[in-house]
């Protein structure tokens, strides 16, 4: 499916009558697959507000709309990486100009490519977030397992730890990442009104 993915035709769509963001779509088995919406704007920033620490440093695995990296830089994080591997995403990036900004490393690869490589060189975060998108229920259990499974020496002393949560099948994963993070400090809230928003602290 990862495979699938990166060969679709990725692309932002607009309202005509307003230039307004919908959101972002995949061709993918020729579907017509929402990967984001313009509806979590800012239900971003209230997620940055809440996990990235101003002045701190910063992974995010998944560009999506750039919502989450926007926010982010508008905070002010000295150091900004983004994991990224859709083509079509990345020329998305070059187009808004983030990758142009002094603090901020594009890696244009898988993230199981690149992790390791991080791990290996020792690289720590204050935060770092997780928001990719699979087309399947086993394929997001499988990833978010992998991933919760070896990510914990990215996670700085005091940093943060999330993952995007919000579909309708997180009895599949939450037990997963709350088993994989158990020696991390778990915050569950509601924002604003009706998502589920865990994050975990490396205390």
């Amino acid at each position: 499916p990862l495979k699938d993915y990166i060969e679709s035709k990725v692309q932002v769509r607009y309202q005509i009558d307003t230039g307004e963001d919908v959101g972002l779509f995949s061709d993918i088995y020729d579907e017509d697959r929402m990967i984001m919406g313009y509806n979590e704007k800012y239900l971003m920033k209230i997620i940055v507000d809440t996990i990235v620490k101003p002045g701190g440093s910063l992974l995010n695995i998944g560009y999506g709309m750039g919502y989450f990296d926007t926010w982010s830089w508008k905070l002010g994080v000295n150091s900004h990486h983004i994991i990224e591997c859709h083509p079509d995403v990345i020329k998305n990036i070059d187009e808004d100009g983030i990758g142009n900004l002094k603090s901020i490393t594009i890696h244009k690869d898988i993230w199981q490519n690149v992790i390791p490589n991080m791990i290996d060189s020792e690289m720590t975060f204050d935060c770092v977030w997780f928001d990719t998108y699979t087309f399947t229920d086993e394929c997001m259990e499988d990833e978010w397992y992998r991933f919760s499974e070896i990510c914990q020496p990215l996670v700085s002393d005091g940093g943060k730890i999330s993952f995007f949560t919000d579909f309708p099948h997180n009895d599949n994963v939450i037990p997963t990442l709350k088993n994989n993070l158990k020696n991390f400090k778990l915050t569950e809230t509601i924002i604003p009104d009706t998502y589920e928003f865990l994050y975990w602290e490396n205390k």
